[in-house]
């Protein structure tokens, strides 16, 4: 009698080399797919490398350093004066054309003060406050800081929280005489200035590439000189931030800021612009922002704009018709 129970093992054998047939099969293709959708990332980081795109950017919007800032400093809010704009009042210079002597800003090359792009501006013979009635300045929320803290009540300040090297083209901060908003580059555009002062980088500390924030800082360089051909453009340090703070942040901290700085250093050479190491004016013997200056280890208060406004009275570029 036939054993109907009877093994079948070479039909078990058959089944088992099928099995692992397709499960190598199966690895194999998986291993493929990977391997695409690896390459495929790797070259859209590489591409929008390329870009100015937001994508790229990763941003610890916990640590914001603006978040951190428990002060209302919307600008215009308290200090209209200073921050609306006019747009009949344009201040427009006279458009001649510059003979051989002159470079592209209308300047006599012949008369500048002898400086090297690339390095900070050494220290002067302090000007007074007229020196800014025609000055400009420009940034985040501690730039704002010059218009409440500020004695230098002459000068125009363009600048809102959490402003960045690509927002500064697209968020709507500065306040208009019809109770409207705009840019800070199109309120820049309004009126004609003798003096830029420019400070941005402390907000894209948490920017995944630094060579993306640097980059994208030339381009708002270039779109200044654009609309201000005949300034000077003054690109300020990163300021420090104090002890506790850089010693408890991992993105929001004194080495980060040096890393950055320097970068800035080496733009304002390729830029052709002066480059201002403000932090000289508040950092204390290590290098940081004193703990008695501030409340949240970044913003300062009005004592040390004062010692910031007189670093930058010493730290001019004059030329000959200035003096």
């Amino acid at each position: 009698m036939q054993n109907k129970y009877k093994v079948d093992y070479r039909a078990d054998t058959e089944r088992a080399r099928k099995k692992r047939l397709r499960f190598v099969i199966f690895v194999s293709v998986t291993i493929v797919l990977l391997l695409a959708i690896a390459v495929y990332f790797i070259y859209s980081i590489f591409a929008k490398s390329e870009e100015t795109g937001n994508d790229s950017k990763v941003i610890d919007t916990e640590n914001n350093i603006e978040e951190e800032d428990e002060k209302d400093t919307d600008i215009g809010e308290d200090n209209d004066d200073d921050s609306d704009l006019n747009s009949d009042e344009t201040g427009e210079k006279d458009s001649d054309k510059p003979d051989d002597n002159e470079n592209s800003n209308g300047e006599d090359d012949s008369d500048k003060q002898e400086f090297v792009y690339g390095e900070k501006v050494p220290e002067s013979e302090a000007v007074s406050d007229e020196y800014f009635d025609d000055a400009v300045f420009i940034g985040n929320s501690q730039i704002e800081g010059v218009s409440i803290y500020s004695s230098m009540k002459n000068a125009t300040v363009l600048a809102g929280k959490g402003i960045m090297v690509d927002t500064i083209f697209t968020k709507e901060v500065v306040k208009t005489n019809d109770g409207g908003r705009i840019t800070i580059m199109d309120a820049l555009a309004k009126e004609k200035f003798g003096k830029v002062y420019i400070m941005l980088g402390a907000n894209e500390l948490g920017w995944a590439y630094d060579f993306e924030f640097i980059k994208q800082y030339g381009k708002v360089i270039d779109e200044i000189k654009t609309l201000q051909p005949d300034a000077k453009i003054y690109v300020n340090a990163i300021m420090p931030v104090s002890k506790t703070k850089t010693n408890s942040d991992k993105i929001y901290n004194n080495k980060n800021i040096e890393n950055y700085n320097n970068l800035i250093l080496n733009m304002t050479k390729e830029k052709e612009v002066y480059y201002l190491d403000s932090k000289e004016a508040l950092a204390d013997e290590e290098g940081n922002l004193p703990e008695d200056s501030t409340t949240d280890g970044v913003h300062f208060n009005s004592a040390y704009y004062e010692q910031w406004f007189n670093y930058l009275k010493a730290h001019t570029v004059k030329y000959p018709q200035d003096i």
